[in-house]
């Protein structure tokens, strides 16, 4: 809807790239019919292309640890609100904690998984209500499609694979903007999610002025 929406997604992306987190959750909401599946498909497959690009939200936190062990991007589909015990776990995915549960077959032996994963989560309306789950997202707001701006899937992704190589250097560039950048990048005003940000503020002359990541953020 706005520049500062283009400044998040981008900002979302460079901290996706990373190796290790804290990794901010971006959530897109809107209505239906304003392609928030196909825009959680594109973004991925800009960070970590996948045959199956998203899924539902697994039942429990257990289920969830799974997906992060298997994938780097987890993206979840078409939600209603998420429930608390789910929203705990995604925080933690987002910012750390580990899981622990039963090892196979054990009444008594634990196994822990420790990850901080990229999420995307989509929906209608007011997917994410829980604080600390909001105070770890971007939320980027899609509006409807006019149906005489629609194109076909074919005619989409065809324009978008033209463009994919231009989009990638793009966001290489801000990438090694971040890497020569940040050793020597001078403290900052804490924001929440304050890792990432200062990652994203590291990357940020690759495109705009500095200033610019901080107060989209704000």
């Amino acid at each position: 809807q706005s520049e500062d929406d283009l400044i998040l997604l981008i900002t979302w992306l460079l901290a996706a790239y990373r190796s290790k987190g804290p990794y901010p959750v971006l959530a897109i909401c809107g209505e239906k019919d304003a392609g928030k599946t196909t825009a959680t498909r594109l973004i991925r497959s800009l960070v970590d292309p996948n045959k199956v690009a998203i899924s539902d939200l697994p039942r429990n936190g257990e289920e969830l640890i799974f997906c992060a062990e298997q994938q780097h991007v987890l993206a979840f589909d078409n939600l209603a609100p998420v429930k608390p015990n789910l929203s705990d776990a995604l925080c933690r995915l987002s910012t750390g904690g580990g899981y622990r549960t039963r090892k196979l077959y054990s009444d008594k032996d634990e196994v822990t998984f420790d990850a901080m994963r990229p999420i995307i989560l989509n929906g209608i309306g007011n997917l994410v209500t829980r604080p600390d789950l909001v105070d770890r997202c971007i939320f980027l707001l899609l509006e409807p499609i006019l149906d005489d701006e629609r194109i076909s899937e074919d005619e989409y992704w065809s324009e978008f694979e033209k463009e994919k190589p231009l989009i990638l250097g793009a966001l290489f560039n801000g990438l090694v903007a971040g890497l020569k950048n940040l050793p020597d990048l001078e403290p900052q005003p804490l924001l929440r999610m304050a890792d990432a940000m200062r990652w994203a503020i590291a990357c940020e002359t690759a495109y705009w002025d500095p200033g610019t990541v901080a107060a989209a953020y704000r």
